[in-house]
């Protein structure tokens, strides 16, 4: 077979497959069109719509979406409000521990200076009214620090609760203090 023969053949082979798929081709898509206007005349069934029950469940969604943003506001201002109120609380105690602070660095410049030399017969009743001070000032530090746990969880009140213990504090560390002034005149008065 010379080489053009056997390329005509396989042309004419190949043209003849051609004709062959288009034609399955055909008939398959009139197959299709005679089964789809077969279905045409039975009642077609159709799936319940999903966008009305999609639409529902979105809004739903929406609603509840709304609820918990509303929720977590209300619950966010809250705990804004109560971190204020604590800090409110905890600066006015700063406020006092510096004043307390400054109270007890002055009593320490006063003890330097305290010698006999310079307060003579008065040296013991200075010591004792330094230290007397000092127990005062104790006292208002115990005040401030010792309340039970942290003002995280409680309600600072202006005028009562800490307050009320630091007044108590003064008034106790007031008493010792005049007590402590009046053994100092009577040991001043015996051995003077």
């Amino acid at each position: 077979m010379a080489k053009n023969d056997y390329i005509s053949d396989n042309l004419i082979t190949m043209r003849d497959r051609l004709r062959e798929s288009t034609a399955a081709i055909r008939e398959a898509a009139e197959q299709k069109k005679n089964t789809v206007a077969g279905d045409a005349h039975q009642p077609e069934v159709r799936e319940e719509a999903p966008p009305q029950n999609t639409a529902k469940a979105v809004d739903r969604r929406v609603t509840e979406g709304l609820q918990a943003k509303l929720d977590l506001a209300g619950r966010l201002a809250k705990d804004l409000a109560k971190i204020s109120v604590i800090l409110a609380g905890e600066e006015r105690k700063i406020g006092e521990l510096q004043k307390l602070e400054a109270s007890l660095q002055t009593l320490s410049q006063t003890l330097e200076q305290t010698t006999p030399e310079n307060f003579a017969g008065r040296f013991a009743a200075e010591t004792d009214r330094l230290r007397l001070e000092y127990f005062r000032l104790c006292g208002a530090l115990e005040a401030l620090t010792a309340s039970p746990g942290s003002t995280a969880g409680k309600k600072t009140e202006e005028h009562t609760g800490q307050n009320t213990d630091l007044r108590g504090a003064w008034i106790i560390g007031g008493a010792i203090l005049i007590g402590a002034a009046v053994i100092a005149g009577i040991t001043a008065a015996i051995f003077l």
